[in-house]
């Protein structure tokens, strides 16, 4: 009798701690993570208008000032863009949809040129694009791959304007 009193206040304890476990959990709120505002559109393009300004690149712990400007018509991914001596973009831009809101996001591939062919320094991960932003020196962002202060780093701060 001992055992079935002690194994049935053992039950009602779990299912006591069991519940209100239960209920936390639905008071947990649920956010959807959507784009800033400024990153929305209303519907995507398919040519696409592309200021780019590199302000400077880091190669290693090389400091280059390429004094880079560029405006290019980009669909799907740009063509090779010679960003200063045999240093090279190329840039590819995804449209996507989450939730119902259209947005752009964008990877790059770090390439040198040597002897004709293109050889990838690294390729970076897809980050959002702000829609119609601002060319402003202190809108500098920076995009690279690497360890910073080892051979293999590679960051280029740069300006862009999407339309």
């Amino acid at each position: 009798m001992r055992y079935i009193k002690t194994l049935l206040v053992s039950f009602l304890l779990t299912q006591c701690f069991w519940t209100k476990g239960q209920t936390e959990n639905t008071e947990t709120e649920f956010h959807i993570l959507i784009p800033p505002q400024s990153c929305i559109v209303q519907q995507h393009k398919d040519n696409l208008k592309l200021t780019l300004i590199v302000d400077s690149i880091i190669l290693g712990q090389r400091k280059v000032i390429p004094n880079f400007r560029i405006t290019a018509s980009i669909s799907f991914e740009s063509e090779y863009i010679q960003v200063k001596d045999s240093l090279y973009l190329k840039i590819f831009i995804s449209r996507n949809q989450e939730y119902g809101n259209k947005f752009y996001t964008w990877k790059w591939d770090f390439l040198k040129k040597k002897n004709g062919q293109f050889y990838s320094q690294g390729v970076s991960q897809y980050e959002i694009m702000y829609y119609n932003g601002s060319l402003d020196i202190n809108g500098s962002q920076g995009h690279g791959v690497g360890v910073e202060g080892t051979p293999g780093f590679v960051m280029y701060y740069y300006r862009y304007k999407l339309e």
